[in-house]
């Protein structure tokens, strides 16, 4: 059997075989940093390449074309392999290069916590979807197998495997409705929204401990989520919705359309351990939170096809993806706002709106992203994709 953090070892040569699952994410995604004055343990959430050989593979992606107030960007939303699906966890780099055939375009991204990729195209290979997104088939180069990793979502027809957890009482009103409802609550928990209600998903399909419950957007014990900036300094508490696991004791397995599935919020950091403090790169934030817009106060019908196991269908209460937040990651004011979903307004900004705030392209963004590992993305794909490399061949 090989290693779930997605080294294409087997695990004996690995982590081996004394870790649980759910041990092994938290392992690969958190670093303790100590214990604050209030007696609660501190962790940093991390994203290192741990230097798995690189692996050629074809792959489908799955895209949106987002406008940013550092500029258009190729933001992706999924890899496909072979009935296996990734969420990309960063945007590193994005490189165009002109060719006979046209312009080819690069990517860089961390893939798993521990494992980054290169993919390139060519726009004229994009077939176009629904709810805004695009897709082409094209190659990817990763650090190991990440395919077969723990972060590795099913994908059929279109449809990616996730749960819901949620109360033994909620479930059999679930069944017997054959139906979601919406939730009014944005990201945090903790404040209603006027409009854009959501279902809630994610790829975790059991919620242990206090590591779960944070990458659901909640928390145990009276902890809370504090933002540190690019500069080192540490925002204020950020009260988040108060559960605990024992409260999620049922877990329904449902099949959701990939194209339906709103795009996580941005942040764009200067520099950071990622990257070795050398280049910016934008953090996909919420990552195992998987959202589907719908109208306010309604719901979306499900159709059951096995034991707490259904397909998500949709009627007119689906709404249609209206973009993402975005923060810079020296602004507390905005990276607060991706949590609460409310507006920026001159009482929490009161020094007047930026450029960002008004959603028009904004000096500090494009000058950080011009930072970006671009630069780098095409040496590496070139040096991998030489003749020597791909007479390896190619994984398919």
């Amino acid at each position: 059997m090989r290693c779930l953090c997605g080294s294409g070892k087997f695990t004996q040569n690995c982590h081996g075989t004394a870790l649980s699952k759910h041990e092994l994410r938290n392992l690969l995604k958190y670093d303790p940093i100590g214990t604050t004055s209030a007696g609660k343990e501190a962790v940093v959430k991390t994203f290192k390449s741990m230097g798995f050989g690189r692996q050629i593979y074809k792959v489908k992606v799955t895209f949106r074309i987002a406008t940013t107030p550092a500029g258009l960007i190729y933001y992706p939303q999924l890899i496909e392999r072979n009935g296996k699906a990734l969420r990309p966890l960063t945007i590193d780099g994005i490189h165009f290069e002109n060719t006979d055939d046209g312009v080819n375009q690069y990517v860089t991204f961390m893939i798993t916590p521990v494992s980054n990729a290169h993919i390139s195209f060519n726009p004229k290979d994009i077939v176009n979807g629904n709810n805004g997104c695009i897709s082409c088939e094209c190659i990817a180069i990763c650090e190991g197998n990440p395919f077969q990793s723990l972060y590795a979502i099913d994908i059929k027809d279109n449809r990616l495997k996730l749960y819901h957890h949620t109360t033994s009482e909620n479930r059999d009103k679930i069944h017997s409705s054959q139906k979601l409802l919406t939730s009014k609550w944005n990201l945090k928990g903790t404040d209603e929204l006027v409009t854009n209600h959501h279902i809630y998903f994610t790829n975790i399909d059991s919620i242990i401990g206090s590591f779960d419950l944070l990458e659901i957007g909640m928390a145990s014990k009276g902890t809370d989520v504090a933002f540190c900036t690019d500069d080192g300094k540490r925002i204020a508490d950020v009260e988040i919705y108060r559960d605990e696991t024992n409260n999620r004791d049922a877990v329904l397995t449902v099949w959701v359309d990939k194209e339906w599935i709103s795009p996580p919020p941005l942040i764009l950091h200067e520099k950071g351990q990622h990257s070795n403090s050398e280049y910016s790169w934008w953090e996909v934030f919420a990552s195992a939170i998987f959202r589907v817009p719908v109208k306010s106060l309604s719901f979306l019908p499900l159709t059951c096809i096995g034991s707490d196991t259904y397909i998500l269908e949709i009627n007119e209460n689906l709404s249609l993806h209206s973009g993402f937040l975005a923060a810079h990651g020296t602004d507390p004011i905005g990276m607060r706002r991706i949590l609460s979903e409310l507006e920026v307004n001159d009482s929490l900004r009161p020094g007047g709106l930026n450029d960002a705030d008004k959603g028009e392209l904004d000096p500090l963004w494009v000058k950080t992203w011009e930072r970006s590992q671009s630069a780098v993305v095409l040496d590496v794909m070139k040096s991998v994709m030489s003749s020597e490399n791909m007479a390896k061949g190619v994984s398919v």
